[in-house]
């Protein structure tokens, strides 16, 4: 390995170094605890060892934060959602991810901007999971990172202002993140029942349709 072949004080500088990056990060973290922001402390989970203000992530960590992520996940065997909180098992098989889906898709998002346009049109998606569009793949990569993330919280808050105060973010060097979780998918079920209409008239078969989450429901004779 490279660290082992340096010369010893090389390496106590550079362990040194480490003390004080991962010192001053928890302090960090800690006073922006204090402060009112979420910071997740679960290793499978992408906010850990973020600071959460609304739907904006910060990443304090200079890209060292997801390899730590990623190990604990293969080591464990699971994923905690940043959205939901709801944990997957990597349990593999049939309609479920694997230890090897994970790293995969750690190593995807590593790819240059040329190689992952190559890899969305040969799976077919991007990386968020959506259909694949090669207007869409070449305008996402057609400027820089920092100015999408900011344009994210402009966006999100509706307030250009803090779009342009997450481009001062991270302009710094801090990594930035805006998202938010999905809305869940209406279900609409399908109540076969006999009996007489609630519209009144003779009896007869009707169905009911409840669509699920909603306040109210509709009932129809058939």
């Amino acid at each position: 390995m490279f660290y082992a072949s340096l010369p010893k004080p090389v390496r106590m500088q550079a362990m040194a170094a480490t003390f004080k990056l991962v010192g001053a990060g928890m302090t960090i973290l800690s006073l922006a605890a204090m402060a009112g922001a979420k910071v997740s402390a679960n290793p499978t989970n992408s906010d850990f060892g973020k600071i959460k203000i609304g739907n904006t992530r910060l990443d304090i960590w200079g890209g060292h934060q997801q390899y730590a992520r990623i190990v604990a996940q293969i080591q464990q065997g699971k994923i905690q959602s940043s959205t939901t909180g709801a944990t997957t098992l990597l349990s593999g098989g049939f309609g479920h991810s694997s230890r090897w889906d994970t790293l995969a898709r750690f190593g995807q998002g590593k790819l240059s901007p040329p190689a992952s346009i190559v890899a969305d049109w040969m799976r077919g998606t991007d990386f968020a999971g959506q259909p694949f569009s090669v207007k869409n793949a070449l305008f996402s990569r057609s400027y820089p990172l920092v100015v999408q993330d900011a344009l994210d919280v402009a966006r999100d808050t509706n307030n250009p202002l803090y779009g342009v105060g997450a481009f001062g973010i991270a302009a710094t060097g801090i990594g930035l993140q805006n998202y938010k979780a999905k809305p869940p998918k209406v279900r609409v079920k399908k109540v076969r029942a006999t009996g007489r209409s609630i519209y009144g008239g003779s009896s007869g078969s009707h169905s009911i349709y409840s669509r699920s989450g909603a306040g109210s429901h509709s009932i129809y004779r058939r």
